[in-house]
């Protein structure tokens, strides 16, 4: 059997739940029982959460109940279903808002209770579409599958109670062959008290949901054709992966990829079950699949480009003082120490780090600036000889810093802001084919 997973983009409107569909249905008689897992439509959650700020407060929620309320009858009407389901779904959410402008409050509890109604919404209506054109169709409630801590908005998943409640309420459909449609993003306490997962909720459940039930392999289905050996906005030479291991996709992101949050998939990599990144809008491309193994056989796999970053040069006091701070080392991407001084570049350059860089140094010479960071990926990317390729690349671009020390596997440099996309280009030509 097979996870799909489908982002906000591949169900924003009633066209794309049509394109799902028809992946579904092509993919389907080829295995032995397949679970669609849905995300809220494109820019749902947001709305949800703003609409029970909004009503905490007291303002007047109408347009925006309505604008969220519109949107998914019309996708019921246009995809020819009955609209009731829908439109109970929607009853209910309208009690939650009411309840939280009445009592002047919508605390986290509340908040999972109301962001949950996005994925509830879409899969809904999904569900009764392909139960006209699929027979062997069933519906989950993911709350009656992965149990979480009462950690609203950031639900921690209780790995052993998750496998267990997963594989009773899927596998007897799974037994059938049949179509499971559940939701990403939301889950349950033990005591059935609705919780979300935060950030790369969707792809968290599919991984937790894949790996409970053994499955031969995850796809994570969104708007680019896997990931790609650069952002293609930067590199318009760049090309898709055929595959990438779980840390280089964790490099990438860490500086810059954004094509999935990396440890959404832990719970896959962890239980040897490939992950396969594909795109919704061309889904006969191959995509990208993500293992546990490193591709020995590239030396320079991708590149990602972070900017701004903050580039810190002080003495060295001023280093120990940051380098010291838990938060600020986690948003740290290069930090060296030469005779000519020391030099830390921040990739996060938010108020709150800037705070914590202007607190810890009192007392120390800093100079700051911003600047772009690249990350230069690959198995053997800090061989000498690859480590020379990349300072050849680099010469006509002034002001570089590099650093081949603060991970494995890949070489971070600094250039100026107004040069990074240049230097990308430059760089890329490095990306090597297997062997090379």
């Amino acid at each position: 059997m097979i996870v799909m997973k489908f982002g906000g983009t591949s169900v924003a409107n009633s066209d794309a739940l049509r394109r799902v569909a028809a992946i579904v249905t092509s993919h389907a008689p080829q295995h032995h029982g397949t679970v669609v897992v849905l995300s809220a439509t494109s820019g749902t959650t947001t709305r949800l959460l703003q609409l029970a700020a909004d009503a905490a407060t007291g303002s007047n929620t109408d347009d925006a109940f309505d604008t969220i309320s519109q949107q998914h009858l019309t996708i019921a009407r246009e995809l020819g279903v009955d609209h009731e389901p829908t439109a109970e779904l929607l009853k209910q959410l309208y009690q939650h808002i009411d309840a939280a402008r009445t009592l002047k409050e919508c605390p986290p509890q509340s908040l999972d209770a109301v962001a949950a109604f996005g994925e509830l919404l879409s899969t809904t209506v999904f569900h009764q579409y392909l139960l006209s054109m699929y027979a062997n169709i069933a519906f989950v409630d993911a709350r009656a599958c992965v149990v979480t801590d009462d950690s609203y908005t950031c639900g921690k998943v209780d790995v052993v109670a998750t496998a267990t409640q997963t594989k009773q309420q899927i596998h007897p459909y799974l037994r059938q062959g049949s179509v499971i449609v559940t939701q990403g993003f939301i889950a349950a306490t033990v005591d059935g008290i609705t919780t979300t997962l935060g950030r790369g909720g969707s792809d968290y459940s599919a991984s937790v949901l894949g790996s409970a039930l053994d499955a031969q392999e995850i796809q994570i289905w969104t708007d680019v054709s896997g990931v790609y050996t650069c952002d293609p906005r930067i590199v318009a030479a760049a090309r898709p992966l055929e595959s990438i291991s779980f840390e280089s996709i964790r490099l990438l992101s860490r500086y810059g990829a954004k094509v999935l949050h990396p440890e959404t998939v832990v719970p896959a990599i962890r239980a040897g079950i490939p992950v396969r990144v594909l795109n919704t809008f061309s889904p006969d491309e191959t995509g990208t699949v993500i293992t546990a193994e490193s591709q020995r056989d590239h030396a320079v796999l991708a590149i990602a480009l972070t900017q701004p970053c903050f580039r810190i040069q002080t003495d060295g006091d001023g280093y120990d003082a940051l380098m010291s701070i838990d938060f600020i080392r986690h948003h740290v991407s290069l930090a060296t120490i030469t005779r000519s001084g020391n030099t830390i570049v921040v990739h996060t350059p938010d108020s709150a780090v800037q705070r914590a860089i202007d607190v810890a140094a009192v007392g120390c010479r800093f100079d700051c600036d911003e600047v772009a960071c690249i990350a230069v990926v690959g198995a053997r990317v800090t061989e000498p000889a690859v480590v020379q390729s990349i300072v050849e690349c680099l010469q006509s671009f002034p002001n570089c810093t590099m650093s081949t020390l603060m991970q494995p596997s890949c070489v971070l440099i600094t250039v100026e802001l107004d040069i990074a996309m240049q230097a990308c280009n430059a760089l890329h030509a490095l990306v090597s084919s297997p062997s090379s």
